[in-house]
């Protein structure tokens, strides 16, 4: 399995164009993020349904680990119909 990153330096404005050229060629998104869930519903508006998109976060300041991350890309499934943005 092949994966990239974007992350984007600011969220104003938000890659929308970005993201959605990046769909044409990735097969699905994951959104890592280090609160509550903010940052994907952009994703998932910015791909307007073209993708499917894994979510995986953490609270409280404790950030996942590579490994972490890679499972939740390796298994492709999530709590939440939610494969790489870092936010």
């Amino acid at each position: 399995m092949a994966g990239g990153l974007l992350r984007p330096i600011t969220w104003y404005p938000f890659p929308v164009t970005q993201i959605r050229e990046l769909s044409r060629r990735a097969k699905g998104f994951a959104v890592v993020e280090l609160s509550n869930g903010q940052l994907v519903d952009d994703v998932r508006l910015a791909l307007e349904g073209r993708r499917p998109v894994e979510f995986y976060n953490r609270m409280g300041g404790n950030v996942p680990s590579a490994e972490e991350v890679l499972g939740v890309l390796w298994s492709g499934s999530s709590q939440r119909e939610e494969v790489l943005i870092h936010g």
